[in-house]
């Protein structure tokens, strides 16, 4: 699991969004949207189960062993 936060897809508007423009900037990171946190956790071998939203800017992205999720 991982605790992130999750920014709307194309030009939606979110805070995440600023973030994401100071983490290329800075670090050289980025902040994902869903479909690219799923994308992640497939090319590690793991299915995304879940984003759950909280009453924060952070979401809990959920995801299990791929073999797990398939049996």
């Amino acid at each position: 699991m991982l605790i992130a936060e999750v920014i709307p897809p194309g030009d939606a508007s979110g805070t995440g969004k600023l973030s994401d423009l100071n983490m290329l900037v800075g670090p050289g990171g980025q902040e994902h949207t869903a479909a690219e946190y799923r994308a992640l956790y497939t090319a590690a071998g793991f299915a995304l189960t879940q984003v759950i939203p909280t009453q924060s800017r952070m979401s809990l992205i959920v995801g299990v062993p791929r073999a797990a999720h398939e049996a």
